[in-house]
């Protein structure tokens, strides 16, 4: 074999062997979720389970999270409850109204929504100030899917 040849295959072997990983590359467990809530957005339009433009603000919060997570030093959680916080937070959680509790700590809540129930991925109920907010701002204490 020809000595620049091997030199030449040593060399370049080098640089893709040190060459530094983007962020892109990563194959973690942040990167399998992203790769499955992309899918996932698009499916769920394609099924009608969702309506377009719910899905369009889905697949958008996907992106908006991946890029985030793509930043150097960025957290990536591996966890899919850690992540769904981050996609709630960039799609902008949608509030239900306020949940009243009684004495004996019980309350009920009846949600309206233009959108069909099957639109609807998860619940949360998070604390709020007195009188509520146009969007929740508190701590999630609930966190369920629907």
């Amino acid at each position: 074999m020809n000595l620049s040849k091997v030199l030449i295959a040593l060399v370049v072997s080098s640089v893709f062997l040190n060459a530094p990983v983007s962020a892109q590359e990563r194959r973690d467990e942040f990167y399998y979720l992203g790769e499955m809530n992309k899918a996932s957005s698009v499916m769920v339009v394609e099924q009608g389970i969702v309506p377009a433009a719910l899905g369009k603000v889905v697949a958008e919060s996907v992106s908006l999270v991946i890029a985030d997570g793509d930043k150097p030093g960025a957290k990536r959680p591996g966890d899919y409850l850690e992540l769904e916080k981050l996609l709630i937070d960039a799609g902008g959680p949608k509030s239900a109204g306020l949940l009243a509790v009684d004495a004996h700590g019980q309350g009920v809540l009846i949600v309206s929504s233009d959108a069909e129930i099957g639109s609807f991925q998860s619940l949360g109920i998070s604390i709020e100030p007195d009188g509520g907010s146009p969007q929740p701002t508190g701590d999630i204490v609930v966190l369920s899917d629907l």
